[in-house]
């Protein structure tokens, strides 16, 4: 609400919105165009109303004015509201208001020269003071020679132009000051460095944000100041205090974080000319970025410590400063150690990369680099710092202790005394002095590797035990230690090596060298001589050399113990460690061997020489001897071998003994009786006996000759072996080599007899005949599960009885879930129970010995495993007949159940063939079956109705095509067979309407099982159901297709749609295609068979339709189309096998408008107002 007074006399011209007019004696009344208004009265205007007056004659005739103000001061409660003016100040207001109307009598520009109130400014504009808050103006009419005032009020935003408000006054005349004020300059001054972002150092948690307006040079008091932050605009009036300060504070709401705060300024002066704006805009950015990560990448395993091998020469140490995902570029990067700090502006590059590299200079030795990063924002938030430290250790322990502790005496050798029968070797480490807790010990023998973490009890202890693998005999087992420290700096090396020496020094050979004959152990008296006994020992002469030695225990007469060595390295002169040794044993180097001399035992006396060998390990050899006994007595018994016969204990020859060569046979006799003189005397049988007498007619040499006459045999002799060799032709089959042999010596004594003899036997037994007695079908080494039964695998094995009667065997190779090898025999002849030389062999193997059969039984394999049986059969001669043998396989599952499909039928699940499923090509039939099976050599079993029955078996003639065979004989119908998919493929001629196709069919694998029985059928549905009958029951003249008011009635459009209702009752459904004002179809069925209750299948759908299942009706109510707008139904039945009637529909146009009423004429009536003779 806003006053003003007229000065003079006036007429009012326009007014628009509320005004009303107070007199000087208090009456108030409306104020109208064209009142004359006196000096002095009160106009109140409501807000956003105007006025306007033009000056006038005091005397108006006609003119309703109010009456004469007696006064020009108004009582103190209706004075209006000034600024900074409560109601004493009335008398300051009468001096303003007469200095205004003098400022207008006199032409001048009342606007720029008084302040807001006394131009008619608003009291609140600007928010100070009382008020009603409006802008306003002043506008200046000139009529005549007077001057007046008109004060005018608009309520647009606070920051609006102002507006003139007089259209068309006659003598109205611009305004002479046109200049607009200069723009004044704002400053966000909480944005404190300028920088566009109100961070949260610069706003922390303020709700407003502070504001300057630096007034421009030009502006003067009574200007207006509007400001504003697109959401909230401020209104100011300026005073004399803002032109002296020269600029006006003020807060705006803080924005949403992101947000952007921009406020505008501008300046109007009292003639109503408004400045350019002056503006400044701030990003509310108070969040500052995730801390970064920090990185001392010098620090390669970022155990905190920078180690020797990390840092190397480098003076620097590198840093990786990781970029936190809300960084952006133009971001600042602050880093510092503590020293030296940097800063780096983040590029895009730096964001893309993820991370920024620098370095920083490395600590001394032992101290710390701790290297801290922030980011801050353009905003000048900065985030939590990340950091990152390490510590410089460069400086590596002394190098550890190695001692391999098996090596007991440390002699760099492990015996087997010290390594016993461990797989390991035990190793102690010492721990260098420097070393501390935490610190890590590297051991290894160059295979396996060991680290350890040295605990305060390590320390303690100053060692540390492990044990690694012995080495190979012969190897050396060298261990390597270090010891890394926190840091990484790793010590020296120590080490320790042995080498694993457990094997014995070679049995030595002790030889009585005077017994010419070894194996005899006796000494005659022309081997012995005269120079009592030699004796030579056969040592290794390397471990010996190597610091081992050599133990003696010498029996020849009395007993003593003796242990020789050498005692300067390099040299061939032997000690004898036996105190008072006075022997004299040689030594021969180069070959290793001690030879002594022993004096001459009595007669049956023996010398004897026990040797073992020590090497510098310790271990000791196996023993090695000789003896000799001083023995006058005959030759030893000749040894006498028929060589042909592998198993002498037989005495038979099969045919891998004998060969193409004949019988050949050695006589082992003494070759020094011999050669002193001796003879040997041989009795031969085969074929023919023969008796001959060999010796060797010249001495030294090894040519037998035979002192019987006629004798041509060939007998090689090996003089040095004592062997005498020769060839005796082949009996016939069955016959028998016999030789008997003695041997006399010079002296006349003669040897015992030595005798062999072998039976020529070289024919195999028969072939057995191995049969798995369950396999029904043997060419098919299958058994299924009807030749299975319960009593799991029954076999047979049909040998020569004989043969194995007479001491053969019978060898079965059985390989039943797991192998085994059987060897059967009788073990006592003439019975019947076999016997197993398998040890632990448990099964029962049954023998018939008046037909040979063995029979046994196998555990059933698993699915798909094999029961095989070879046996071969061996004579008492060793004659091993060919193998024979039997296997099946166990097939006991059935193929899966083959998958029947009528493929014309698309609906599966009502098993019926409409129209359209049928097509013009018959019934299209597939067989899904297992294609490995077929392969296999199985087959199909088809079972067929379609108008007649038949049954027909297909098979793959020919392995790997796909080409199936009918094994039904006639049977001329084409099976298309995928044999890469195992799907049979066939067509049926089409059955008679309401007629059946069905197909059952089983498949049977090459072992005879059986599948399960697949099926599928259709039955040929082809006839649509009748058209339904659709009737827009409204319609009584259904020829019209209209429906009129009296049709219409007042319950909207009654519809009935008469179909089957045995095809609905089976399963089928009604289509409605509605269109009434909008379209939509409608699918009905009965959800519940039986009943007679539709459902709709339309999603949303929530008419009611009616139906009478006995006569097959559905009913239902459309609602009344606009005016000329038609229902129209279209209805079509589906029946069960989805063939579809013809459509039936009705239609209504709605027409409910009577004509209009029609207008009649008397043509004649020229004048139809009136009757008239006309």
């Amino acid at each position: 609400m806003n006053n003003q007074t007229i000065t003079e006399v006036s007429r009012v011209t326009f007014i628009s919105g509320a005004a009303k007019v107070r007199t000087p004696d208090g009456e108030l009344h409306d104020l109208k165009v064209g009142d004359i208004l006196q000096p002095g009265t009160q106009v109140i205007l409501a807000d956003a109303s105007i006025f306007v007056v033009e000056a006038t004659s005091s005397e108006v005739p006609g003119a309703a004015a109010p009456e004469a103000v007696a006064s020009t001061e108004l009582p103190a409660d209706q004075q209006p509201s000034m600024p900074g003016m409560g109601a004493a100040a009335g008398d300051d207001v009468l001096a303003q208001i007469n200095q205004l109307q003098q400022a207008i009598l006199a032409g001048d520009d009342p606007t720029q020269a008084f302040e807001a109130a006394a131009a008619g400014v608003a009291a609140n504009a600007g928010g100070r003071g009382p008020g009603s808050g409006n802008s306003g103006f002043i506008a200046v009419d000139r009529v005549g020679n007077a001057t007046i005032a008109a004060a005018g009020y608009e309520t647009a935003a606070q920051h609006a132009a102002p507006q003139a408000h007089f259209d068309e006054p006659a003598a109205f005349i611009p305004r002479g000051d046109t200049t607009a004020p200069l723009a004044p300059t704002v400053i966000i001054t909480d944005d404190v460095n300028n920088d566009g972002f109100l961070s949260n150092a610069e706003l922390g948690n303020a709700t407003t944000v502070d504001t300057r307006v630096n007034l421009p040079p030009d502006a003067v008091v009574g200007d207006t100041l509007i400001i504003t932050d697109g959401i909230t605009s401020q209104t100011l009036v300026l005073t004399p205090d803002d032109i002296a300060a020269g600029f006006y504070d003020t807060t705006f709401a803080r924005p949403a974080e992101g947000d952007t705060l921009t406020v505008t300024a501008t300046v109007t002066d009292a003639a109503g000319n408004m400045s350019d704006p002056g503006s400044d805009s701030a990003i509310l950015d108070t969040t500052a970025t995730a801390a970064p990560t920090v990185t001392i990448t010098t620090d390669g395993d970022n155990n905190g410590r920078i180690s020797l091998a990390e840092q190397g020469s480098a003076t620097t140490d590198a840093v990786r400063i990781g970029i936190p995902v809300t960084a952006v570029a133009g971001n600042t990067l602050n880093m510092t150690d503590g020293i030296t700090p940097q800063m780096h502006v983040l590029t895009a590059a730096d964001i893309t990369n993820g991370y920024y590299d620098t370095t920083f200079a490395k600590p001394a030795e032992g101290g710390t680099l701790t290297v801290t990063a922030t980011v801050t924002d353009m905003a000048g938030n900065t985030s939590l710092p990340g950091s990152d430290s390490a510590i410089l250790d460069i400086t590596a322990t002394a190098a550890p202790t190695v001692t391999i502790t098996t090596d007991g005496d440390n002699n760099g050798r492990i015996s087997l005394a010290e390594q016993g029968s461990a797989t390991t070797d035990a190793v102690r480490i010492g721990i260098p002095v420097t070393a501390v807790a935490g610190d890590t010990l590297n051991m290894t023998d160059g295979i396996t590797p060991q680290t350890h973490v040295l605990t305060a009890a390590d320390i303690t202890n100053g060692y540390y035990d492990t044990t690694f693998a012995k080495p190979a005999e012969g190897g050396t087992l060298t261990v390597t230690a270090t010891v890394t420290d926190m840091a990484g700096n790793t010590s020296l090396p120590g080490s320790d090596y042995a080498v694993l020496d457990t094997l014995e020094p070679p049995r030595p050979v002790v030889t009585i060298v005077d017994d010419n004959n070894p194996d005899d152990h006796l000494l005659n008296e022309n081997e012995l001589g005269t120079d009592h006994v030699q004796i030579s020992v056969d040592i290794d002469e390397g471990e010996l050399a190597n610091g081992g030695y050599v133990t003696l225990e010498i029996t020849s007469g009395e007993s003593r113990t003796v242990e020789l060595y050498l005692a300067n390295a390099g040299d061939d002169v032997l000690t004898s460690r036996t105190p008072g040794d006075t022997h004299v044993y040689a030594y021969d180097a180069a070959t290793g061997i001690i030879t002594f001399t022993e004096l001459t035992p009595a007669e049956g006396g023996t010398v004897q020489v026990e040797a073992t060998q020590t090497d510098l390990a310790g271990n000791e050899s196996l023993p090695g001897s000789d003896y000799a006994v001083l023995d006058t007595l005959e030759p030893p018994r000749p040894v006498v071998t028929i060589v042909d016969d592998n198993n002498p204990d037989d005495h038979l020859l099969n045919e891998n003994e004998l060969g193409t060569d004949h019988v050949q046979i050695s006589v082992d006799i003494d070759e020094g009786e011999l050669a002193n003189g001796g003879y040997v005397t041989l009795e031969i049988t085969s074929g023919e006996s023969r008796t001959v007498e060999l010796y060797l007619a010249n001495a030294g040499d090894d040519v037998l000759t035979s002192r019987t006459p006629g004798d041509t045999h060939v007998y090689a002799y090996d003089a040095a072996t004592g062997i005498i060799t020769f060839t005796e032709l082949t009996p016939a089959e069955g016959g028998t080599v016999q030789v008997e042999a003695t041997q006399t010596d010079l002296a006349g004594n003669e040897s015992l007899p030595g005798s062999d003899y072998a039976v020529l036997d070289t024919l195999e037994p028969p072939r057995p005949l191995v049969t798995i007695v369950d396999d029904n079908n043997p060419d098919d080494h299958l058994l299924n599960e009807n030749e299975l039964g319960t009593d799991h695998v029954q076999i047979s094995v049909d040998i020569n009885e004989g043969e194995l009667a007479n001491g053969g065997y019978v060898t079965l190779e059985i390989i039943s879930g797991e192998s085994r090898t059987v060897e059967l025999y009788l073990a006592n002849a003439g019975d019947d129970v076999l016997t197993s030389r398998t040890p632990g062999d448990t099964h029962v193997y049954a023998y018939d010995a008046a037909t040979g059969i063995i029979t046994f039984t196998e555990l059933t394999p698993a699915e798909g495993g094999t029961v095989q049986v070879e046996a071969t059969q061996t004579d008492l001669a060793g004659n091993e007949s060919l193998p024979g043998s039997d296997y099946a396989v166990l097939d006991t599952l059935e193929p899966p159940r083959p998958l029947v499909t009528i493929v014309d039928d698309n609906n599966p699940d009502d098993h019926l063939l409409n129209e359209n499923e049928l097509g013009t090509d018959h019934v299209q039939i597939s067989v899904d079956i297992n294609e490995g099976e077929l392969a296999n050599g199985g087959y199909v079993t088809l079972e067929i109705i379609s108008g007649e029955s038949r049954t027909v078996e297909l098979y793959l003639a020919n392995a790997g095509d796909d080409v199936l065979t009918s094994r039904t004989p006639g049977d001329t119908h084409v099976y298309a067979y995928d044999a890469a998919t195992g799907i049979i493929t066939f067509t049926e001629l089409t059955p008679a309407e309401g007629g059946t196709v069905q197909v059952e069919a089983t498949q049977t694998d090459l072992a005879g099982n059986e599948s399960l029985p697949g099926s599928d059928y259709a039955v040929l549905d082809t006839l649509e159901p009748p058209r339904p009958v659709v009737t827009i029951v409204d319609d009584n003249n259904p020829d019209d297709h209209l429906l009129n008011e009296n049709e219409l009635g007042t319950d909207h459009v009654q519809i009935s749609v008469d179909i089957d209702e045995g095809e609905l009752a089976n399963g089928g459904y009604v289509t409605l295609e509605i269109t009434s004002g909008e379209s939509r179809t409608v699918e009905l069925y009965l959800a519940n068979a039986g009943d007679d209750v539709l459902t709709s299948r339309t999603p949303g759908d929530t008419h009611v339709y009616a139906y009478d299942a006995a006569t097959g009706i559905i009913t239902f109510t459309e609602l009344t189309p606009a005016e000329g707008g038609t229902v129209q139904v279209e209805a079509t039945q589906t029946d069960l096998a989805g063939n579809e009637s013809l459509p039936g529909s009705d239609y209504a146009v709605l027409d409910t408008l009577e004509p209009p009423r029609p207008l009649v004429t008397i043509v004649d009536d020229n004048n139809p107002g009136r009757p008239s003779a006309e």
